[in-house]
């Protein structure tokens, strides 16, 4: 492992802070978004008012407990796989951190689709860790490509045209 100079690894470390902050905040909004789903499903059934909610809903949300814990249980993995990033990183393994980059894509897209694809904001905190962790600009272009290319997907419904999903509007529009 090469030396680096030490303004460089401050600003090395500054990003890196930055980025887990990111992770931190990322990893609230999509606790809040799942709890509230969680909460309004069972709130939904314990009111006995399902036939009115799916009159407005349209469609069959997911099974309650399901929403908070494969959403959070798979951002605890892309942390894990953060985590394996950085180590990497330090030793200049670049294939298999291109390798993690691709599983946290897939990893984003099962948790948007867990939140119905409420949430699409994990796909730039992929995009902000290539910066940080890949080196090559080959494997980074080609990275920031196929990400952008999934949140440009998710973010303008190019897929939820063709998927029955329950929005985020109809969970909060019980509460009025």
């Amino acid at each position: 492992m090469e030396t680096l100079p030490r303004s460089l690894l401050a600003k090395q470390s500054r990003m890196q802070w930055l980025f887990f902050l990111m992770f931190a905040i990322n990893f609230a909004m999509v606790g809040f978004l799942s709890i509230i789903m969680y909460v309004t499903t069972h709130e939904i059934c314990n009111d006995y008012e399902a036939r009115s909610f799916l009159e407005t809903a349209k469609y069959l949300p997911l099974i309650p407990w399901q929403i908070p814990t494969y959403a959070l249980g798979f951002l605890s993995l892309m942390g894990l796989s953060t985590f394996a990033k950085y180590i990497l990183h330090q030793y200049q393994y670049q294939l298999p951190i291109i390798g993690l980059y691709l599983f946290d894509i897939v990893l984003c897209t099962l948790i948007t689709y867990y939140l119905n694809f409420s949430y699409k904001g994990l796909y730039l905190l992929v995009v902000a860790s290539i910066f940080l962790y890949v080196n090559v600009i080959g494997a980074r272009i080609l990275l920031l490509i196929v990400a952008l290319g999934v949140f440009i997907m998710m973010d303008y419904d190019l897929l939820t045209v063709r998927m029955n999903v329950v929005s985020l509007q109809d969970y909060l529009n019980y509460y009025s």
